[in-house]
Parts: structure tokens; sequence; C-alpha cells
């Protein structure tokens, strides 16, 4: 499944910001970063290139500063997710930031 946790960071950024993932392609899983200027609700999730929702990470309430999730390449239901191509989008305070992740078996 997925794991979020929170980094302190000295101050928090101006922006929202989502970083590449590492490593990409990920075998099994990869590494999320994620910034947020404000104290805003998060959702993180992955979806597939028709647009639909693969996975779950983050959806809850998050403070400002620097961020961190694992996709372990599962869907929601527990089962392996497909080698291809994903996007991993973050949403917050109404903006929507996406990073493309490449999944390989």
């Amino acid at each position: 499944q997925a794991t979020a946790g929170t980094r302190e960071a000295a101050a928090p950024p101006a922006a929202r910001a989502l970083a590449a993932l590492a490593p990409n392609p990920l075998n099994p899983s990869a590494r999320i970063r994620f910034e947020l200027a404000a104290a805003e609700h998060v959702r993180l999730i992955v979806v597939d290139v028709a647009g639909r929702e693969v996975a779950h990470l983050v959806d809850r309430a998050l403070p400002a500063g620097a961020h961190e999730a694992t996709w372990d390449g599962r869907m929601a239901s527990g089962t392996r997710a497909a080698s291809g191509v994903y996007l991993v989008v973050l949403e917050a305070g109404g903006a929507r930031l996406s990073r493309r992740a490449v999944l390989l078996e």
C-alpha cells in the first residue's frame, strides 16, 4: 500500500511543488516528495493513462512544509499494478500537479 510521512523544513516553500519520483522507472516502489506553502487538505493519487484512479496515497490535511509518500506499485485492491505509464497527481488548494511514473516489473 502507501505510506506518508512528514519531514521538517526550515521554512515553508513559497508554492506547492511535486518533485520527480525517485527512482523512475520504479520497481518495486518509488518515493514521492511534495511541498506545501500552507496547511491544506491534500489528495495524492495514482492514475492510469485513461485517468482511472489506481491508488490513493494521501487524503488528509497536512501542515505546510516538505512531505513524502511511497507508492509500492500496488493498486487500491492490493494487487500489483501492470507495467506501464501512470501519473502521480497532487491535488491541494484547488491546484492539480502531476508527474509521470513508469512501473516496470
